[in-house]
């Protein structure tokens, strides 16, 4: 995977949570949009797991607001690479299946390993690996 993976899905969630992306040409505009700097196959996985995202929490709007913003503040620097990732493994410890997509968007190196009975994570980094016990409930970060 290359850092941008996580580019990609971070400019596709701000598009998608920002513009609606409910109507097939809003959806279609945004991958011609996003397929002139990233290719396209990737903007459309980018875009499924936002859509995966959208059904996990569906019935909490605090935490998916939360998950956009904290995409949004590592497309504007605010936030570097692993604490972006640790932000989203803890809104995401509701979802063993979230938390196992968003491998798909981590850079080489890095990975996330949902250990037995989800109670916990493994982070994996080119530096090393932390197993991190998943909160009950979303962790509120503002």
């Amino acid at each position: 995977m290359e850092t941008s993976d996580i580019q990609t899905l971070a400019t596709a969630a701000r598009m998608a949570h920002y513009s609606g992306l409910s109507s097939s040409p809003a959806r279609e505009g945004t991958i011609v949009e996003l397929s002139t700097i990233f290719p396209a196959q990737r903007v459309q996985q980018a875009l499924a797991f936002i859509d995966l995202a959208r059904e996990e929490f569906a019935k909490n709007p605090a935490a998916y607001n939360e998950f956009f913003h904290a995409l949004e503040l590592y497309e504007e620097n605010q936030l570097d690479l692993k604490d972006t990732i640790i932000r989203l493994m803890l809104l995401c410890s509701g979802s063993p299946t979230l938390l196992r997509a968003l491998n798909a968007f981590l850079p080489t190196g890095w990975g996330l390993n949902v250990h037995i009975d989800d109670v916990a994570v493994e982070l994996i980094t080119p530096e090393g690996r932390a197993v991190h016990p998943l909160p009950r409930a979303v962790p509120q970060f503002y």
